[in-house]
């Protein structure tokens, strides 16, 4: 829906609900430990505390041992589950937590977006199914979103018939990036950014792989070591730079293998993106795109830059010319524009359509604000 002034308020008195949610739980969670309660103790006493009656099937699935929480699975599927409450507590002692099943239950929109804030939080998880449950409201998205966002050892996730085909397939586009986030490592990523660079003298932006190829031919390793990391090489028996001059001489590898498999393509100009895609041509290149933003930023050591929640309603106002709630695209870049920030636009419009959860091509305040 259309947010205005009053949702912003809204927003805000969500946080600070979320503030004292998180800091009663540290409480609870404290009191649990040192009494040494055991997770399905602590499942019987949230229902106690809730008013709810407990589950025989979720006791059978923890256990009675005092004090241990180490718990790695938690699944739940297909028991009619109306709340998660009761089991956010045991969901946050067990730390080691790595997989959270709950698909074909009827578990509301306020207790997913409760549960998704929590694993946030939580560090370990990294598969999670809540699919088949009710259809999830904007709050909870958004909030499912910003998980797959700040966790990225989340790698597995389903939410079949929970949100929009057309929010599922970016919720995805996430954990595919998140999942691909092992192939592609940042140190793959700066060596190939630096040599680029080192060859793209003209500054034109493109290489063909032959150049790439040659480069490498004409420079040894150790001569390749000092120039993508002149730190290390400062001290050449160093187990780093070892390191570096492996990791130089499998990229080699991989260089030579592209451009003997296809000439034509070893002879063409392609940008750093183009060549990325062609190197993992198994990863979509939306996912690509956001290893560029993430490692760029890291290469470049750039701080993002921090708004309040007001700063951003006033861009949000700002640029919103006609008025009518929503920021298109093209009022985003023409503000951007107008306010001196126009290579915000050209570096980020990709993320700007990336953090367009809902597809239609606008951002309301709410994920203007995520974003």
């Amino acid at each position: 829906g259309v947010l205005d002034g009053a949702d912003l308020n809204l927003t805000v008195e969500k946080m600070a609900a979320v503030a004292l949610q998180v800091h009663n739980q540290f409480e609870r969670l404290v009191h649990y430990q040192v009494d040494k309660a055991s997770s399905r103790g602590i499942y019987v006493a949230e229902c106690k505390r809730l008013e709810l009656e407990p589950d025989d099937q979720v006791l059978r699935k923890l256990t009675m041992i005092p004090g241990e929480y180490t718990m790695e699975s938690l699944n739940l599927p297909e028991l009619g589950l109306t709340t998660l409450e009761p089991l956010f507590d045991v969901i946050m002692i067990n730390k080691r937590l790595k997989r959270v099943f709950l698909k074909k239950n009827k578990i509301p929109s306020r207790d997913v977006e409760t549960l998704a804030n929590l694993l946030c939080l939580h560090g370990a998880v990294e598969s999670l199914d809540l699919s088949d449950n009710p259809p999830c409201d904007e709050a909870a998205v958004f909030a499912l979103y910003r998980l797959l966002c700040r966790r990225p050892n989340i790698t597995s996730a389903k939410f079949n018939n929970l949100v929009p085909l057309s929010v599922k397939a970016r919720l995805m586009i996430q954990v595919q990036a998140n999942f691909y986030q092992r192939v592609v490592s940042f140190e793959e990523y700066q060596i190939l950014q630096k040599t680029f660079n080192a060859i793209d003298t003209d500054r034109s932006g493109t290489l063909s792989i032959q150049e790439l190829v040659d480069w490498y031919e004409r420079v040894s390793p150790e001569e390749a070591g000092q120039i993508l990391y002149p730190r290390q090489e400062e001290n050449k028996n160093s187990s780093s730079s070892h390191a570096a001059a492996l990791r130089t001489l499998r990229m080699v590898s991989e260089l030579k293998s592209t451009a003997e498999m296809d000439l034509q393509m070893s002879s063409k100009d392609v940008t750093m993106h183009e060549l990325l895609t062609y190197l993992y041509p198994r990863i979509p290149p939306t996912v690509i795109s956001r290893f560029e933003e993430k490692y760029s930023m890291q290469l470049n050591h750039e701080e993002p830059v921090k708004l309040s929640v007001e700063d951003i309603e006033s861009l949000f106002k700002e640029f919103d010319v006609d008025g009518d709630g929503h920021l298109t695209m093209e009022e985003l870049e023409n503000g951007l524009q107008r306010t001196g920030k126009a290579e915000v636009w050209e570096r980020h419009k990709d993320t700007f359509l990336a953090y367009d959860i809902d597809g239609d091509g606008s951002f309301n305040l709410e994920e203007l604000i995520m974003m």
